[in-house]
């Protein structure tokens, strides 16, 4: 997911560097470092999502071969 918000931004600034897109704040072709800014900040906050939710404990497995017997072995 991050390669492609970089790749999208990356996109979108040669664009803007070429012909600038006119939205407000990126009226002029050297606006383009707030589309680089602005996807760089983009990963970042989707690298602390990805690593915060890989540190939340993952809930016990269900299942294997004691889960229907309650723990009793036959």
């Amino acid at each position: 997911m991050a390669k492609f918000v970089m790749v999208f931004f990356a996109a979108v600034a040669c664009i803007q560097l070429i012909k600038p897109i006119g939205w407000p704040g990126l009226k002029q072709r050297r606006d383009a470092w707030k589309l680089v800014l602005a996807g760089f900040m983009a990963v970042i906050v989707l690298i602390g999502i990805r690593l915060a939710s890989d540190l939340e404990p993952s809930p016990p497995k269900s299942g294997g071969e004691n889960s229907q017997t309650g723990g009793k072995s036959r």
